[in-house]
């Protein structure tokens, strides 16, 4: 590594290895790459797989079925979502608590402190930083692990987040995306509508990682109705456990998305949203007479103040959205002849990588809206 500011030009590329490869050594023991089940989670996988194999048998081996039928079966697929999420969820009504390890580096913990935030920030969830680990209440514990990986859901007592060497140079992206797992949430290609939108290449997949790729059963995961997202924090990369970079694994059906898949930047306006109905946050703005356009929606923390989709800013989402670079967006006119668009980005900006500081990368996003008069 040559000396001077860190920056992507003078990183060696195995420092920002992916997270696949970096968690390769304990696969074993990881489901989907990076996630730690409990047992009690383990069989609940496989018992939910079972029991839509077996609703699946007696649909096809049915001539026809009664109403009273269709309704239990409804109803027993309802009891367990609901079992399954209140249990794994974390109270809304006081903060998730978590304890950084002390032997985690200082650009570790600055990249944790900065994933953690942001969740807070934007959902209704608070979040509290405790001095001593105890194992009698529910934590999350920040550990300087041999890998990148979560539980999922709040599992009881102490449980490990790791945050391995290499982690932090992945960035804040990817410390949310594991905070995300412990918050309760699955990989977005997991989804059982997935095939709608994604088509797994087993060919080009690694013989031993296909089963990385399982979907899980209709009633193991809540959608809330949200749609398909490839632009998820939590969605698998297209090369993700590929035989080669050559190959891709998971080929977006519209095929404008898939550059957009694996992203690792921050979580997207949708896996906000998600984590905002599932604890159930937009609750506390049920009152509110802000009027949020273009698909926005109330901040639980503010309810005078909007939570925009990607592009759209402003107290109401009715702005292009801000930046702190000049030039970097703004509202134009189209007109008979050419414009050209030019943003100067990355140079003096708050948040550019430094020797000391080589994990909170953020990237400069610049939206232009054109409207035609």
């Amino acid at each position: 590594v040559a000396a001077g500011p860190l920056s992507y030009r003078n990183i060696e590329r195995s420092v920002f290895a992916p997270v696949e490869e970096i968690n390769e050594p304990f696969a074993d023991y990881l489901y989907q790459s990076d996630i730690l089940l409990t047992e009690e989670q383990v069989d609940n996988l496989l018992s939910a797989d079972k029991d839509e194999s077996n609703e699946n048998d007696e649909d096809n081996n049915s001539v026809s079925s009664e109403t009273t039928s269709d309704e239990t079966r409804h109803h027993k697929r309802i009891k367990r979502k609901v079992k399954s999420n209140r249990r794994y969820k974390w109270s809304t009504k006081k903060p998730i608590s978590y304890y950084i390890s002390a032997d985690l580096t200082a650009a570790k913990k600055q990249v944790i402190v900065s994933a953690v935030n942001f969740w807070q920030h934007h959902t209704c969830l608070t979040f509290r930083e405790v001095e001593t680990l105890e194992d009698s209440i529910d934590l999350i514990h920040f550990i300087n692990g041999e890998g990148c990986f979560s539980g999922i859901g709040r599992v009881g007592g102490s449980q490990n987040v790791s945050v391995a060497d290499g982690c932090e140079h992945l960035g804040f992206g990817i410390i949310s995306h594991e905070i995300g797992h412990a918050l309760g949430f699955w990989h977005e290609q997991a989804r059982s509508d997935r095939d709608s939108f994604v088509e797994v290449r087993l060919v080009n997949i690694k013989p031993d990682k296909e089963g990385d790729f399982a979907k899980q059963a209709v009633n193991s995961i809540k959608t809330y109705d949200i749609p398909y997202e490839y632009g998820s924090i939590m969605h698998y990369g297209a090369n993700s456990f590929a035989i080669s970079q050559a190959f891709e694994a998971l080929i977006a059906k519209n095929e404008r998305f898939q550059q957009t898949m694996g992203q690792r930047t921050a979580p997207s306006f949708f896996d906000v949203y998600q984590v905002n109905r599932h604890y159930e946050c937009l609750d506390k703005c049920s009152a509110a007479i802000t009027s949020c356009q273009n698909g926005g929606y109330p901040n639980p923390k503010n309810c005078n103040k909007c939570i925009c989709p990607t592009g759209f800013g402003g107290g109401l989402c009715s702005d292009p959205q801000t930046t702190q670079s000049e030039n970097c967006g703004q509202r134009i006119t189209a007109t008979e002849d050419w414009q050209l668009l030019e943003a100067s980005v990355g140079e003096n900006l708050p948040w550019r990588p430094t020797e000391n500081n080589p994990a909170v990368w953020k990237p400069v996003v610049c939206s232009w809206h054109i409207t035609v008069v």
